[in-house]
């Protein structure tokens, strides 16, 4: 079984075409756990998914949680063997479940399985306009490759639950999910890449990835958090502002 995560926070415009991209999947063992943060999410959308629709569960919670630590009580609470992250305001491609789970079973490079599938991603705009933009990713991911730019969209990944839970997303004021891929492939494993539209992946002016020079600043943290020396992370941060330009211009 496959378990999506899902935390949703002010996301109730968005959070039942998210569901809905899980439960339409082609693979269909499957639960979904919704995080309610804050309790925003609208108890006319909790009820309808607690009541309709049994392999979905909700968790309200009151305090705001970050995103590292939402995603880290989803890994605590998921039941499958699997775990798949969704943000509230993505969706996914119908067969993507199913192509990445026989990625994960099947696929090996110099005798090792992956430890990470993730996916390419088309992007749309926030009312959910498709954009004509895709953003693929190489097929093999190294650690070393990953250093040069984060090819890994956090709502595109699947991995094995053991993994999650032993590899915790990190918190603090970077792209927690960008550290965690680089702490779990520093330690020789690799990610293997299917370079397909299967993530439709929102574009919002106010996320984290919106603001460039944020995004940036937050990406040299994640060199140092790392364990990169100043002059080893602005040689990375050069590459990380050479491939944000391709991937976002090209």
């Amino acid at each position: 079984m496959i378990s999506v995560i899902i935390p949703c926070y002010k996301g109730n415009a968005t959070i039942r075409k998210a569901v809905m991209s899980v439960l339409n999947q082609t693979y269909q063992n499957t639960e979904v756990i919704v995080l309610d943060i804050a309790r925003t999410l609208d108890r006319k959308l909790l009820k309808t998914f607690d009541e309709d629709i049994p392999n979905v569960r909700v968790y309200s919670y009151d305090e705001v949680l970050d995103p590292a630590m939402g995603r880290n009580i989803g890994v605590g609470l998921a039941k499958g063997e699997y775990v798949a992250f969704l943000d509230a305001d993505d969706f996914w491609r119908e067969d993507k479940l199913e192509k990445q789970l026989k990625v994960m079973e099947k696929y090996s490079y110099r005798g090792v399985r992956p430890v990470i599938c993730t996916t390419g991603r088309s992007l749309v705009s926030e009312s959910g306009r498709y954009l004509g933009r895709f953003i693929g990713c190489d097929k093999i991911i190294t650690y070393e490759k990953l250093l040069m730019g984060n090819q890994i969209n956090c709502s595109s990944v699947l991995m094995k639950k053991s993994l999650a839970e032993r590899f915790c997303f990190p918190e603090g004021d970077f792209h927690e999910d960008y550290a965690l891929w680089l702490d779990i492939l520093s330690h020789g494993s690799f990610a293997v890449g299917i370079n397909l539209p299967l993530l439709r992946y929102r574009v919002r002016r106010d996320s984290q990835s919106g603001h460039k020079l944020k995004s940036a600043l937050m990406t040299y943290r994640v060199y140092r958090y790392s364990g990169l020396g100043i002059f080893e992370s602005v040689y990375y941060m050069v590459h990380y502002a050479f491939n944000g330009i391709k991937k976002y211009f090209f």
